[in-house]
């Protein structure tokens, strides 16, 4: 999972700590600087000596519990020993930048032929995509193609609830489309499906197309995990 951050996380020690301590403890008064829960990454120095350590309990107390020497700083992994009043401040590093990207996954799904518009009013089922439980950023394209100047819509359904729908218009014989992007947290395994639709018959979701207004890519659906 992703770290958590905040921003002007930094205190000093109160009390000492051995190179093999696995607790340590803060300015109370700081404590609300700090992430209240998560894991996060702290940088402890001195006037000599620089430890990266990840906090994994004790978050919102000024009783931290940390991995000693988690990461290595400036090529070396090593415990040291700190005096009170040492600086204590979280940071963002290598492992930590590497956590967050890991923390993001991906599923996309493109059309794998045009889909007629037949009916005017009518929503025609576009690509779909099954996703878990989570919070994810959906994005895609739509991409659509008419006889002639007419409004087109496009919306994201799961079979029971939608989302509020998207248009544009498009120009003669032309393909026009448009980009979308939709935070949307799940809380079970559903199928997200793009849907399309128009208020003129004779229109179609195109799988590709080349040579058009907006030069589009065609009509896919996208989702990050986020969370």
């Amino acid at each position: 999972m992703p770290e958590t951050m905040a921003n002007g996380a930094r205190t000093t020690l109160n009390g000492a700590i051995t190179n093999s301590a696995t607790m340590l403890t803060i300015q109370s008064v700081d404590v609300g600087k700090f992430p209240a829960s998560g894991t996060f990454r702290i940088a402890v120095s001195d006037s000599t000596n620089v430890e990266l350590m990840t906090v994994t309990a004790g978050q919102g107390t000024a009783t931290l519990t940390v991995t000693r020497a988690s990461e290595a700083y400036a090529g070396a992994s090593t415990a040291f020993a700190f005096a009170s009043g040492s600086t204590v401040a979280q940071v963002l590093t290598t492992g930590g930048l590497a956590a967050l990207v890991g923390g993001i996954t991906s599923s996309e799904q493109r059309l794998t032929s045009d889909v007629a518009l037949t009916t005017a009013g009518t929503w025609y089922n576009g690509p779909s995509l099954t996703l878990p439980p989570g919070t994810y950023l959906l994005s895609g394209e739509v991409t659509i193609q008419c006889g002639g100047t007419t409004g087109v819509s496009y919306r994201l359904s799961d079979g029971t609830n939608t989302t509020a729908p998207g248009g544009f218009q498009t120009t003669g014989s032309a393909a026009s489309s448009v980009s979308f992007f939709i935070p949307l947290t799940l809380s079970s395994t559903t199928t997200i499906t793009l849907q399309g639709s128009s208020s003129f018959t004779g229109c179609s979701l195109k799988l590709s197309l080349t040579g058009s207004v907006w030069p589009p890519a065609g009509t896919f659906l996208h989702a990050d995990k986020i969370a």
